[in-house]
């Protein structure tokens, strides 16, 4: 009898955790969003720097987003960047083209080149951690548009994988209303699991250059790894797939950012990702020995320049 008890309370066991784990799933999947409900019950509010302007952005299920825009006062590539990195777009002969890259005849007109990107953050991050990434990209001479996805900071609503995706091609149809720009001029940006939202939009649209960092192949790919957890992983109502994006590029340079010393998420899977992608353009793996999940970006600052200016110099 005791045999039996035992057996069945270890059963219990199993059945609430798994039960807790399938119920909490959304507030381990989206961290952030505990803590923007906590600070905005207390009237906590994210002060933006003084140059970044915040927009709000409606989508088409009526959520309103909190985007952080930062507009650059010069254009891509700026007359101040040292000649190693401009080498590779040679010099600007007029407002409508640049001379021809190394290697190559092709003459680059003015609206091949970028304008504005667009950052599709991680969820375990608030938005101001993005500000590096932004003060890089007006270095380069690109705006940009960080993106506080439902639920996140002072946006409406409730996160979810679809409802991500909704934010994308919102804030996507504002920025090309408001840039007037065309897809090949925008680079978009996704830190880990905006890697999702930043290549499923990418597939959409094409824009000139995709940007992935600290990124998986698919949520699953990862939670399927994992000691115990890994078992349950079909009881996920989240993928997040990335590397099936990603081969639905054709157009898009895709650059793939990744710490050797990543513990959350293994570089083995930005090598997958270089691997999937299909299409006829250029791609680039940036790695960084030390760097771990959430610091790759400034420990490949200098690499991903150099990416992103051969990307625009291969032929968008």
């Amino acid at each position: 009898m005791r045999i039996v008890l035992f057996i069945l309370g270890l059963l219990l066991a199993v059945f609430l955790v798994v039960a807790g784990l399938v119920i909490t799933q959304d507030f381990q999947i989206y961290p952030e969003v505990t803590r923007a409900r906590i600070a905005r019950y207390r009237g906590i509010r994210v002060e933006a720097p003084r140059d970044i302007t915040r927009l709000s952005v409606l989508t088409v299920d009526k959520e309103t987003l909190d985007v952080w825009y930062l507009k650059a006062k010069k254009q891509f590539p700026p007359v101040d960047m040292p000649i190693s990195q401009r080498v590779f777009l040679g010099r600007v002969d007029s407002d409508e083209s640049v001379g021809p890259t190394v290697g190559t005849r092709r003459r680059f007109r003015r609206d091949e080149l970028p304008r504005v990107a667009i950052i599709f953050r991680g969820t375990d991050l608030p938005i101001s951690a993005y500000l590096p990434m932004q003060r890089w990209l007006e270095e380069l001479g690109i705006s940009s548009y960080v993106v506080d996805y439902r639920g996140f900071g002072e946006s409406s609503g409730w996160p979810t994988e679809e409802g991500f995706n909704i934010d994308a091609d919102a804030v996507w149809s504002e920025v090309i209303q408001r840039e007037k720009v065309k897809p090949k001029q925008v680079v978009v940006i996704g830190h880990a699991i905006g890697a999702s939202v930043a290549a499923q939009i990418s597939s959409d649209y094409q824009p000139g250059a995709l940007l992935l960092v600290s990124a998986f192949t698919s949520l699953k790919d990862i939670i399927s790894i994992r000691p115990v957890i890994g078992s349950f992983v079909s009881l996920l109502h989240s993928t997040f797939e990335v590397e099936d994006y990603v081969g639905r590029l054709f157009n898009t340079c895709l650059i793939v950012a990744h710490g050797e010393g990543d513990k959350v998420v293994l570089d083995s899977n930005a090598r997958k990702l270089a691997k999937a992608y299909r299409g006829d353009n250029k791609v680039y793996l940036v790695t960084a020995k030390r760097a771990n999940h959430n610091n790759t970006f400034e420990a490949t600052k200098g690499k991903l320049t150099e990416a992103l200016m051969r990307c625009y110099a291969d032929g968008l």
